[in-house]
């Protein structure tokens, strides 16, 4: 037993709050909306009857394959060009520079093939439009055009299927065309005959040099630090004196230093823990919100737990027991900008702690208790 042909519901539009009406088309299946007015009106239903007894009059096909079946190309790309000219511009209306690059895409396009339909369009011409970039050509009205590199010629091609996917989107061309012309693949490197762009090599040093003249004084030394260091223009403009290394014995050479990562950071080196030191002091967003409160806060909301809890803890228990006293050492670390060898303990406190002493020694030592160690 066939199934009864479905018939589109009428129903509303959320965006537009107006009646809308989705039709199908039975031979390719594209389907489209079809806006008729005002939701819930006399006027809307009559239009929605009077739509959907025409898709039934074509034998369930859309209006829009038969009225763009005569389209060519030139007709295509002046339509195209209104949409270029409004769409590619800046705030104040300026054009962008897309408008001059989407013009030297489609003029060999126009030339070559301005009087073909657009529906008979296909891959084998668009690959005779990217033929005319790679050898160049002779325009009647602009003269010679130079063969383009392979860069290029991939990037215009791609302007060109643009072209054909706003038409789709506006019911100029049928849909089969641009999926068809997204089959063309790239030009590939060594593979292709067009010629490969000249690599962007550096500013000569003399050329630098003869312009720090004319720079402010501080651009000229940014320039001068970036000529001795190899920064990167975003490292060196958000570089800051606290978050940078000053060495006497090296002049005015800097060695900037980026936000650590405090989980990953070598504790073998005592120099890298004064820097997670400095860091969290100074910056406290880097750690995490337990690591970052002041020690006596976290301290008192603390629940007691035993040792395996503390090893799961390992970030809370960098904070410890001596948390202000880093903090304070870190602070004037980076007040004095240098790098000051961090305080050592002296022997004679050494010996003077018997608790610590005796690791060293072997020995065991009472506490808490007045009886003489046997």
């Amino acid at each position: 037993m066939s199934r009864k042909p479905r018939i589109p519901s009428y129903r509303l539009h959320r965006q537009s709050r107006q009646a809308v009406v989705t039709l199908t088309d039975g031979v390719t299946g594209q389907r489209k909306d079809f806006l008729l007015g005002k939701h819930n009106t006399a006027t809307s239903r009559e239009e929605y009857k009077r739509v959907v007894l025409d898709w039934e009059a074509r034998g369930r096909r859309l209006p829009q394959l038969e009225a763009t079946a005569d389209l060519t190309l030139a007709e295509l790309i002046a339509r195209y060009w209104k949409h270029v000219e409004e769409y590619y511009r800046r705030v104040d209306g300026t054009p962008t520079g897309e408008v001059q690059a989407m013009r030297y895409a489609l003029r060999p396009l126009n030339h070559l093939h301005g009087k073909m339909f657009v529906s008979v369009f296909g891959p084998s011409a668009l690959k005779a439009v990217r033929e005319l970039m790679v050898t160049g050509y002779l325009h009647p009205k602009y003269g010679p055009q130079p063969p383009l590199c392979r860069t290029r010629i991939n990037a215009q091609v791609k302007r060109i299927r643009r072209m054909f996917k706003w038409a789709i989107e506006n019911d100029l061309a049928p849909p089969s065309v641009h999926q068809a012309l997204c089959a063309v693949a790239p030009l590939k490197r060594g593979r292709t005959q067009a010629k490969e762009s000249e690599p962007v090599k550096p500013v000569a040093r003399a050329v630098v040099e003869d312009t720090l003249p004319i720079l402010r004084p501080l651009l000229a030394d940014m320039v001068r630090l970036q000529l001795e260091t190899g920064m990167r223009p975003g490292e060196l403009v958000v570089m800051r004196a606290a978050t940078s290394t000053w060495r006497a014995r090296c002049g005015s050479i800097v060695r900037p230093r980026t936000r650590p990562n405090i989980t990953g950071m070598n504790e073998s080196s005592r120099s890298d823990r004064r820097d997670r030191r400095s860091f969290a002091a100074i910056y406290p967003w880097t750690c995490k919100r337990s690591c970052s409160r002041p020690a006596r806060q976290w301290r008192k909301g603390r629940p007691r737990c035993d040792r395996r809890a503390r090893t799961r803890c390992s970030r809370r228990r960098s904070v410890g027991r001596n948390a202000a006293r880093r903090r304070d050492r870190a602070s004037a670390t980076h007040r004095n900008l240098m790098d000051a060898p961090s305080p050592k303990r002296s022997s004679a406190t050494t010996e003077a702690d018997p608790k610590r002493n005796r690791f060293r020694t072997g020995t065991r030592t009472n506490y808490g208790t007045n009886a003489p160690s046997n």
